[in-house]
């Protein structure tokens, strides 16, 4: 009696958590232009105006708008070519691209599409770094990922932050931790976000996040965040090192496989006084993803939305998504629709 109790008691979260937050969280706006993308989504941002940038494996960067969807910045080593999209940092009134940890390009607006403005580099040391994510704050330039600080047979030490100045010189490590063996972590994503005079750090796998002052760059707590009722692990095995006979094949069938087969974080982005996560659900009972929504100051669970879209990024009280998931890892993602939603009164308009 007492199991069927807690069984139900569950299944009444899982069918009520859905409606927390979600009476209010309405579509406004609908671009669909029904261009094939096929390819998954590596990065995405809203730029000043109001507008969508994407990056997609393979097929390159997007900016989408209400009315069309134009392709700048190609795959090459031109000038105004491109060798990777980890990110789009809003940096001075243009779009930095970030595309390795020495390298990123600045494209500026004109004649309602980017072009190419200057290239920036970086001081980097002599190990990798697996750049997932960047900001650009207090003229500050913020890389997170996972960075080797040394390469050792038994035990590696790594950091998942590195800070440079203005001038793009180090300024600080933050976040180090070590392992021992080897593994594929450095295929994982890692993320930050601003909020006023601190930054979040969260890696996929986790619902923690360490907050770190902006001005001193020390790390101020780590915070473990409130789970949601159907929240599942990421298994002890993912990311663990292989050796693959068909790099090509193998490889990226287990990175899909582990970047679908649990409650990973797909997003993270600070919006108004939320700091808001995005998870996969991994459930036929629920939707594909979770919108979590946390209070920037408090970091307590406030408000919780499940949703088929893929969030992209938010700016002025307008969330951006990709209209039923990411494209080759989600159904029914051919066309490329952008759906915009706000939190509003269902009677507002």
């Amino acid at each position: 009696m007492k199991y069927q109790g807690l069984k139900i008691i569950f299944l009444l979260l899982v069918f009520l958590l859905p409606l927390m937050g979600a009476d209010n969280f309405i579509m406004t706006d609908k671009w669909n232009h029904g261009e094939k993308i096929f390819r998954d989504i590596i990065s995405s941002s809203i730029d000043k105006d109001g507008n969508v940038l994407v990056g997609f494996y393979i097929n390159g960067i997007r900016l989408i708008t209400p009315g069309e969807v134009i392709a700048f910045a190609p795959y090459g080593e031109g000038p105004g070519d491109v060798m990777g999209w980890k990110e789009f940092v809003p940096y001075k009134g243009d779009i930095a691209i970030v595309e390795w940890a020495d390298k990123t390009k600045v494209f500026t607006k004109k004649n309602d599409t980017y072009v190419y403005k200057e290239r920036l580099w970086f001081k980097r040391g002599p190990y990798p770094f697996g750049v997932t994510g960047a900001a650009f704050i207090d003229n500050k330039w913020f890389f997170t990922g996972l960075a080797n600080i040394n390469f050792h047979p038994t035990i590696s030490k790594i950091c998942y932050l590195k800070v440079y100045d203005a001038n793009r010189m180090p300024l600080k490590v933050l976040l180090k931790d070590e392992y021992k063996g080897k593994n594929q972590k450095h295929l994982m994503d890692f993320y930050i976000a601003g909020f006023k005079d601190r930054l979040y750090f969260l890696p996929e796998n986790q619902l923690k996040t360490s907050v770190i002052s902006i001005k001193n760059l020390k790390v101020i707590n780590t915070v473990e965040l409130e789970k949601p009722a159907f929240y599942k692990p990421m298994p002890a095995e993912f990311y663990s090192f292989k050796r693959y006979a068909n790099v090509g094949k193998e490889m990226i069938a287990d990175i899909e496989h582990w970047k679908t087969s649990y409650n990973r974080i797909t997003k993270v982005l600070t919006e108004g006084n939320y700091l808001v996560l995005q998870l996969r659900t991994c459930s036929d009972e629920l939707k594909k993803f979770c919108l979590l929504f946390y209070n920037a100051y408090s970091l307590k669970l406030e408000k919780t939305i499940f949703i088929d879209d893929f969030l992209l990024g938010s700016k002025n009280g307008n969330y951006y998504f990709y209209a039923n998931g990411n494209p080759s890892l989600d159904d029914d993602t051919d066309n490329c629709v952008i759906n915009i939603y706000q939190f509003k009164q269902k009677n507002e308009k």
